[in-house]
């Protein structure tokens, strides 16, 4: 609940709102965006899989641990980037 919440609302946890990768963000945060487009091409390789014709979920809770995964990520690069901005040594 707590990934769900930082990861939804992150100017109210985190004092920064939402991103968008960009350059500017850098490295860290680049490769923390491939990861997390492995995770949602994961993700959308398991939808194909575990969702039938009519729509029924086999493994819904595969679905969601990489749904959480790639928010999780996502916190990860928040976080990164609100350090980084903020002046912190590694």
């Amino acid at each position: 609940a707590q990934l769900h919440a930082i990861s939804h609302h992150p100017l109210k946890h985190l004092g920064h709102d939402h991103i968008i990768p960009a350059l500017e963000h850098g490295i860290t945060v680049a490769r923390l965006n491939l990861l997390r487009t492995a995770i949602r091409e994961a993700e959308v390789a398991g939808a194909q899989a575990f969702i039938d014709k009519d729509f029924s979920v086999r493994r819904g809770d595969l679905l969601q641990a990489l749904n959480r995964l790639s928010s999780a990520v996502y916190v990860l690069m928040l976080i990164s980037w609100t350090h980084q901005k903020s002046g912190a040594s590694s």
